[in-house]
């Protein structure tokens, strides 16, 4: 790896993640005021009206999901057709992954923050996402609170950004027609398989063998927020290690 060549890579390729990074910021809170004038027109029309929400979390998941699949093959086209070495150009994601979790969070957590204060009187109170799961409580979430929000997502950030990066090398690697396999069998693998061979998981040792593992993971997550920081960080080197193994070979066209 090439240390003069970091920096600069590291600069030119996060310009663009962070020209879109803020373009979601901005379209957030335009989304976030709008919920908030609708929540206080709802709190003038029904005064029992009282719900804690929590979006921006899983819009940022989103987001940052497609920032890992459409990072990795961009930059390593620019940066290795400049002179990059492989190596240096995927250290530069992994270190544009930790920025873009990082930027992320702080912001998600300011802007949740200010949400809170805006909304905590008109009956519509916007809480991270691990106040909902984790605390024991209702209602206005504490300054620890966001700490703890913010030390479990930028890891969940992280995670979610190294997998988008490993789908994307699967991707590039596979020959056209198991692209379209892949493309069409794994959503359906996740969100209506699994799903759904998951209530009858009891019956049949395949099943059960396939489906258990994910419902011990869920126990552990779910045991507390060090659980599933610790489960998050995991992932993160299992899907950074497998992306590494199969950029290092990838043709970069």
């Amino acid at each position: 790896m090439n240390k003069h060549y970091l920096v600069p890579a590291f600069k030119s390729s996060f310009r663009g993640v962070l020209k879109s990074s803020l373009v979601f910021v901005a379209i957030m809170i335009a989304f976030i005021i709008i919920n908030i004038v609708i929540a206080g027109i709802a709190a003038n029309n029904m005064a029992s009206a009282k719900t804690t929400i929590s979006y921006f979390e899983f819009a940022a998941m989103v987001m940052v999901f497609v920032l890992g699949i459409c990072c990795i093959r961009e930059d390593a086209r620019l940066l290795i057709q400049h002179g990059v070495g492989r190596t240096t150009t995927f250290v530069t994601e992994i270190l544009i992954a930790l920025a873009t979790a990082l930027l992320l969070t702080i912001a998600g957590e300011i802007i949740l923050g200010l949400t809170q204060l805006a909304t905590q009187n008109i009956g519509n109170i916007e809480v991270p996402l691990a106040y909902q799961i984790y605390s024991q409580q209702y209602g206005i979430a504490s300054f620890s609170d966001y700490l703890l929000s913010a030390a479990l997502m930028i890891p969940t950030y992280l995670m979610v950004f190294l997998l988008g990066m490993l789908i994307s090398m699967i991707f590039y690697r596979l020959p056209k027609p198991w692209k379209i396999v892949v493309a069409i069998g794994l959503p359906v693998l996740c969100f209506i398989v699994i799903p759904f061979v998951g209530s009858y998981a009891s019956g049949d040792w395949l099943i059960t063998a396939i489906v258990y593992p994910l419902r011990l993971l869920v126990k552990f997550c779910a045991a507390g927020p060090g659980n599933c920081v610790v489960a998050a960080l995991a992932f993160s080197v299992i899907f950074g290690i497998c992306s590494w193994l199969l950029f290092r070979k990838a043709p970069i066209k």
